[in-house]
């Protein structure tokens, strides 16, 4: 009987990830500065955003894949972390596309649900919600957990909807109440904003225990 231990897979920071890495940094690079637009907002020397966030992710991945040959799901850990705020600034700037699609600035009460207000913008979020569920599906399945099978995208992405599905009650939920705490008088598209952060991160952790164990399980 073969007692040879299987060799574990070693971690490497390869060209493909390098090129992901910059990609990402790249979206980020460019929509920063257009959400910081609309929220009337800026940041120093913020032209050079698209330089800047593309050499962050690039030396922000080595970084993890050096930590990773201690803890190995650092390095995992490290690509779900680009592609999670990736996608916190991919879900804001839909957001605010929507609501400059609207044709208004300011959010309409729709109804409240145990005195959470639900607004326009609500709906909003669900769906930038939606459009950045879709991109983080493609980055986490064939990068992050790196499921390269196609053929089972569809079983995949039905287990990855019904995760997400619990970060969108999360996530809609999280931003209704930041949202509602909004000072009085304080600019809605800044607070729009801060709620769609506050979501976003509540429920990172929900979304990379869920994909990691039971969406892209090996």
């Amino acid at each position: 009987m073969d007692t040879t231990v299987p060799e574990k897979k070693k971690i490497a920071f390869t060209r493909t990830d390098a090129i992901a890495s910059v990609v990402l940094g790249l979206i980020m690079g460019v929509l920063i500065p257009f959400i910081l637009s609309r929220i009337g907002k800026s940041v120093p020397m913020q032209n050079y955003l698209v330089i800047a966030f593309p050499l962050a992710s690039l030396i922000g991945l080595y970084i993890a894949s050096l930590m990773s040959k201690v803890v190995p799901v650092l390095y995992q850990v490290g690509k779900f972390g680009i592609v999670g705020f990736t996608n916190f600034v991919v879900d804001t700037g839909v957001f605010h596309v929507i609501i400059a699609l609207s044709g208004s600035a300011h959010s309409g009460y729709l109804v409240s649900v145990f005195s959470i207000p639900i607004t326009t913008w609500t709906i909003f979020k669900i769906l930038s919600f939606i459009g950045a569920n879709a991109h983080s599906f493609f980055w986490n399945k064939f990068w992050t957990f790196e499921q390269k099978e196609v053929k089972t995208a569809k079983r995949e992405y039905i287990g990855f909807l019904v995760i997400s599905l619990g970060g969108l009650l999360i996530n809609s939920g999280a931003f209704s109440v930041a949202f509602a705490f909004r000072p009085e008088g304080a600019s809605e598209a800044l607070w729009g904003t801060i709620g769609v952060a506050v979501g976003s991160v509540i429920g990172l952790l929900w979304n990379f225990v869920g994909y990691k164990f039971l969406v892209f399980k090996k």
